[in-house]
C-alpha cells in the first residue's frame, strides 16, 4: 500500500480536513504529506509505530525544507493521527522548528509581466493571468472568480481569499475592457474563466503550466512563478507611493510586515540607498590617497 486511495481512512480524513474548515487546496497539501509518509514506509499508517513517524519527521526536518512546507506536513500528520487515526503522538504534537529562512520574492518589471502575458495564445488563460498581475491575486482566487463577483457600475472585484476573507480589488478600465470581450467568446453565465467542458473553471494547476511554458519560451528566471505576478502587482503599487496599508488591503494579508516585505524591491528605494551610499563612498574616495 502506498496511498491512501480506494481507503475508508481517506474517507475519514478528508471530512477530518474539510471539519477543520481546511480549503480545497490545503486538503490536496495535507494527502500529499501523508501520502509521503506512507510511500517512505510502504505500509498502512495504521500500523506505524510512534518511533518510525518521529523517524520519518526527523529526516524530513534534516532534508532542511522551507518553515512553511515544514509546518504544514507537522499539522498535516497531527491531523491524521491525532483526529482520523485517533493517535495521540507525543512528537506530533512537539514543535519542531526548521532554521528560520527569510527570502526576498521575485518581481518583473512592468514590460516584462506585460510581455510574458501578451505571449499566451489562449484567451482564458491570457485573461486569467492579467487579472493575477492587475489586481494582485493568488492563482487559486483567479480561477474560481465568477462573472457575478465583477461589480458592473464600480469596477470592482469580489475576492474570498485564504481564511474566507473577502476583500474589494478595483479592475483597471483597460483590463475590464479585455475581460468583456473574452467573455463574448463563451458567455458562461457564472464562470469568468471556464475549461472545455463548460461545467468547471480552468484548473489552476494548468495555469501555472501555461505560465512556464511561457516563461521557458521567452527565457526568464525558472525560480518565477505564476505567484511571481503578485509579487510583482503590490512592488508597482509601492513604486507609484501607494500606502503600504492600502496594498496589504488588497493582496488579504493579515499582517503589514508581510506586505513590508515588498518594500524592499521597489525601484525608487533602491534608488534613494544607492544614491545615500554614492554619497558615502564619494566623500571616502575624494580624500588624497597618502
Amino acid at each position: 500500500m502506498n496511498t491512501l486511495k480506494s481507503n475508508a481512512l481517506k474517507e475519514q480524513f478528508v471530512m477530518d480536513m474539510e471539519l477543520a474548515g481546511l480549503a480545497v487546496s490545503s486538503r490536496r497539501t495535507y494527502l500529499d504529506a501523508v501520502e509521503s509518509l506512507i510511500r517512505y514506509f510502504w505500509c498502512s499508517p495504521a500500523d506505524l509505530t510512534e518511533q518510525q513517524v518521529n523517524e520519518y519527521l526527523i529526516k524530513f526536518h534534516r532534508s532542511g525544507p522551507a518553515r512553511g512546507t515544514f509546518k504544514i506536513r507537522r499539522a498535516a500528520l497531527r491531523l491524521f493521527f491525532c483526529n482520523t487515526l485517533g493517535h495521540g503522538l507525543a512528537h506530533v504534537q512537539k514543535k519542531m522548528k526548521p532554521l528560520r529562512q527569510y527570502r526576498l520574492p521575485q518581481v518583473l518589471s512592468h514590460a516584462d509581466c506585460m510581455r510574458l502575458i501578451e505571449t499566451v495564445e489562449n484567451l482564458i488563460y491570457r485573461n486569467c493571468l492579467l487579472l493575477m498581475y492587475a489586481c494582485g491575486l493568488r492563482i487559486s482566487e483567479a480561477v474560481k472568480v465568477k462573472v457575478t463577483d465583477i461589480d458592473k457600475s464600480t469596477g470592482c472585484l469580489k475576492v474570498i481569499g485564504k481564511g474566507n476573507k473577502e476583500r474589494i480589488v478595483p479592475i483597471p478600465q483597460p483590463v475590464l475592457n479585455s475581460l468583456r470581450e473574452m467573455w463574448k467568446t463563451h458567455k458562461h453565465d457564472i464562470l469568468l474563466f471556464p475549461n472545455n467542458s463548460g461545467f468547471n473553471p480552468i484548473c489552476y494547476g494548468s495555469v501555472g503550466r501555461v505560465f512556464r511554458t511561457v516563461r521557458d519560451y521567452l527565457g526568464l528566471d525558472k525560480n518565477i512563478t505564476s505567484h511571481t505576478l503578485r509579487h510583482s502587482f503590490a512592488t508597482r503599487l509601492l513604486e507609484n507611493k501607494v500606502d503600504s496599508r492600502i496594498v496589504q488591503t488588497l493582496l488579504g494579508h493579515s499582517h503589514p510586515g508581510t506586505t513590508q516585505t515588498y518594500v524592499h524591491l521597489t525601484i525608487p528605494i533602491q534608488e534613494d540607498v544607492r544614491q545615500c551610499l554614492e554619497k558615502i563612498m564619494a566623500a571616502s574616495f575624494d580624500q588624497p590617497r597618502p
